[in-house]
């Protein structure tokens, strides 16, 4: 009967390793430490080394807990985790408010625009372009945590020579949206790159 648990054991440790592997990839790294202990309390040489080492043997039954719980907590984490993963906001409600405050800040834009988003190495960006089509091009980026529509105070003076495009920032408030939270331009030489390719 021990040499079953001790079988079953060494089954488990290495699902768990498949488990571990598959969370480091995907960049879990707080959940992959549960799974990391639960590896420890199944692996029958790791486990008896831990229990001389303490000079008190681990019982089944406080292992099967602590297992239990590693588990749970693995699983709270990665759902979690799993949240509003293309967004830097919160959450979906925080996200929507600002972005009804967005609507209304666009209907006091003082001239005629249209707006798009354009597909980039990054996500969509979201642009609005005002201004007669054969002016120069002028690019208006806002400050940190602001929006487009914060060009509303200038656009118009600015449209009597220019064709603006206001640019909402990617991985900043606005309307642009990361492909991935953790991968944005963050540096002059990527930033301009972003801006200019």
């Amino acid at each position: 009967m021990k040499s079953f648990f001790t079988v079953l054991s060494w089954i488990f440790a290495f699902l768990f390793f498949l488990l571990l592997l598959l969370s480091l990839f995907s960049r879990q790294f707080i959940p992959s430490i549960f799974v990391l202990l639960i590896m420890v309390l199944l692996i029958p040489p790791v486990r008896r080394y831990i229990g001389e080492s303490i000079d008190y043997p681990l019982p089944l039954w406080l292992r099967s807990i602590a297992i239990v719980v590693f588990i749970m907590l693995y699983i709270f984490l990665i759902f979690k985790g799993m949240g509003h993963k293309d967004s830097i906001y919160k959450n979906f409600k925080i996200e929507q408010g600002l972005m009804a405050i967005y609507d209304e800040r666009m209907t006091e834009w003082p001239v005629p625009y249209e707006d798009r988003f354009l597909d980039t190495e990054y996500g969509r960006v979201y642009v609005v372009m005002s201004g007669p089509e054969q002016a120069p091009p002028v690019f208006l980026l806002h400050a940190s945590a602001m929006s487009s529509w914060s060009w509303l105070y200038n656009v118009e003076k600015l449209n009597r020579y220019y064709r603006t495009y206001a640019i909402d920032t990617i991985g900043d408030a606005g309307r642009s949206v990361l492909d991935d939270v953790e991968k944005y331009p963050e540096d002059g030489e990527s930033i301009s790159r972003f801006y200019t390719g």
